[in-house]
């Protein structure tokens, strides 16, 4: 009686279950309508709701632990049981019955029977499909289109990669428009009717790294790093817009003083005419250093015309500059013994670099833009498609070259490998590719990807592409005297 005078509001009769926070929360916005929106009401509210939940979890373990404990019960019962043994029963009516993986557990509150009528669900019967079979429509629908959005995204892809290489094909070609094609030289996208005749590759075996053997080549002089990069900064423009890299082999390039100036002391982006004269210059490079066997190369590295061809769907394997790069009669090393081949890509987004690896035959990607941060690269996909054509390429060119060659195309792996911390822009990301082509030993950089390195991996390759053998421009050596021997240059006079 007196729980009915001092509560007037809440009766006895109302059944327990029937009670939670929405009760509680009504009562307080009946009772103290004043204090519905304090904030002691709302604390109110959240512990409220706090003790319920911690009052489900009790009663949700409670039953899970007495489950536990039936199933513990009862096999302990089962297997000291003797007395159905000794009575002949096969069965003891303790031990536990498996069910079924596929049968349907009751998850419905217990609760009193409601009374009604059982609706008719014989359309979803086993019997009569009519409602799995649209399920089944809905879901193959869902999976086609999914698949034609995949197959779009990739013919996407794959037009842009191509409207990119042949948009750098043009540029290119445009460069080279008043060389005469009279064979005296091989001109960029020049092609030949036959291919070369094949060699046979009797006992394949590959060079071991340079970092092993101590055969890296030595670092130019700081000081003359310094004084060249001061020679091409101040040098007047009459001095600079002459050619000073003039070079043929595997094709004709020729790359201006103020083209060196630009990308090379300044901040402007290494372009593809470049990028091939510095991959040329290295691997000569290589072989000097490895004066014990020169005839042997651990890596080849393949200009970036080989993707600009290959990207662009052009005739790859009867162009000459390819066939001089791969073929075993225009090179001065056995090129079956190198277990590391590479080619930097140019890319919208800047440069790339794509490494074959004959032995582990990993694919490694490098994108100076990938960081270690990034869980994946926002160009992952295209470059994935850029790498397996590339690498169809490159293996039907050296099965048609080559007889027996000792790597076969198939069982390869593509891996993208970040490999630094730094952010770079565009424009670096050709200084990026040079390093990562010098430094990477197939697993990791020998060097990291810093500020300062790509400064001076800038200035090293100013100071490489002086030195390149079969320079037919005396002007870069004469930079070379200007800066060694100021008094003699031949550019004072001019």
């Amino acid at each position: 009686m007196g729980v009915n005078e001092s509560s007037p509001n809440l009766e006895v009769q109302t059944p327990l279950r029937a009670l939670g926070p929405i009760d509680f929360a009504q009562h307080l916005q009946r009772r103290y309508p004043s204090m519905a929106s304090h904030l002691l009401s709302i604390l109110l509210r959240e512990q409220n709701a706090r003790c319920q939940r911690e009052i489900n979890t009790a009663r949700a373990n409670t039953q899970a632990d007495m489950i536990k404990f039936v199933d513990k019960l009862m096999d302990l019962l089962s297997t000291r049981c003797i007395c159905c043994t000794a009575r002949g029963f096969t069965n003891c009516p303790a031990r536990a019955v498996d069910i079924p993986t596929g049968a349907e557990v009751l998850r419905t509150p217990a609760g009193p029977k409601i009374s009604g009528v059982r609706l008719d669900m014989s359309a979803c019967s086993d019997g009569n499909p009519t409602l799995r079979t649209t399920r089944d429509e809905s879901t193959s629908h869902q999976q086609e289109k999914r698949q034609r959005t995949a197959e779009t995204t990739m013919i996407f892809l794959r037009d842009q990669i191509e409207c990119f290489a042949k948009h750098v094909l043009q540029q290119i070609c445009e460069l080279f428009i008043d060389l005469p094609n009279d064979g005296s030289t091989t001109v960029f996208g020049e092609r030949t009717n036959g291919l070369p005749g094949r060699k046979y590759v009797y006992r394949p075996g590959f060079q071991t790294g340079p970092w092993t053997r101590g055969v890296i080549p030595y670092p130019p002089t700081p000081a003359v790093k310094d004084l060249l990069v001061e020679f091409f900064a101040t040098s007047s423009a009459h001095h600079l817009s002459r050619n000073f890299l003039v070079h043929e082999k595997p094709r004709f390039i020729r790359i201006s003083g103020v083209t060196l100036k630009e990308q090379l002391v300044g901040d402007a982006a290494i372009d593809h005419e470049l990028m091939s004269i510095i991959i040329r210059r290295y691997s000569q490079a290589d072989q000097e250093a490895d004066k014990e066997s020169p005839y042997l190369s651990w890596r080849h590295p393949i200009e970036p015309e080989f993707s600009t061809f290959v990207l662009s769907d052009f005739d790859y394997l009867h162009t000459k500059s390819i066939q001089n790069q791969l073929c075993a009669n225009e090179l001065k090393y056995d090129i079956t013994s190198s277990q590391l081949f590479f080619t930097p890509v140019p890319r919208p987004e800047g440069w790339m670099v794509v490494f074959w690896d004959m032995i582990k035959r990993f694919i490694t990607v490098i994108d100076p833009l990938y960081t270690k941060q990034c869980p994946q690269p926002p160009t992952q996909q295209r470059d994935e498609i850029i790498a397996w054509k590339l690498h169809y390429a490159l293996f039907h060119c050296l099965n048609e070259y080559y007889a027996g060659w000792p790597t076969s195309k198939h069982g390869w792996t593509v891996k993208f490998m970040p490999v630094s911390d730094n952010i770079v822009t565009r424009h670096e990301t050709g200084a990026c590719i040079i390093h990562i082509a010098r430094q990477f030993d197939g697993e990791k950089l020998k060097l990291p990807i810093t500020k300062h390195n790509i400064a001076k991996v800038k200035r090293e390759a100013l100071h490489q592409c002086m030195k390149l053998q079969g320079n037919f421009s005396s002007l870069a050596g004469d930079a070379l005297w200007h800066v060694l021997a100021p008094s003699d240059s031949p550019f004072d006079s001019t």
